[in-house]
């Protein structure tokens, strides 16, 4: 191949909603191509951070986004923690796409991001490393 056209250079990803996800909630990859559900616990299919609340398409139209755009690195976002994680952490998602943090034996694919910033009620600041 001699040359490639970048898809994304930049900035958010747009994906379709397969469960409904609100933002600032760390999302997985679905089951279709390019679709986010809200991540589980250590998942190792983080694709970042929904921007924005989105549905799933359903008939008739509800008048919701469908799609979502994804923070990705070298984003910094707001998420909500179990309270476990601290400034200079590194945090996995814990259930319904919040994080918690890390214990340090976990594979590189859970990583979320590292902690910047503890904000309030239970929301950290991260850096994000996907």
């Amino acid at each position: 191949m001699s040359a490639i056209a970048i898809k994304f250079a930049q900035g958010p990803i747009t994906y379709e909603a397969e469960e409904a996800v609100v933002g600032g909630q760390v999302v997985e990859a679905g089951s279709t191509p390019r679709s986010i559900k809200p991540a589980g616990a250590a998942s190792e299919t983080i694709v970042g951070v929904a921007i924005i609340d989105a549905v799933p398409k359903t008939a008739p139209y509800t008048g919701k986004p469908t799609h979502a755009s994804v923070a990705i690195t070298p984003a910094q976002v707001p998420v909500t923690s179990d309270g476990t994680a601290g400034v200079g952490d590194l945090v996995i998602a814990a259930a319904d796409g919040a994080v918690t943090a890390a214990a340090g034996t976990e594979p590189p694919a859970q990583i979320v991001g590292r902690v910047i910033e503890v904000l309030a009620d239970n929301i950290v600041s991260v850096r994000l490393y996907v």
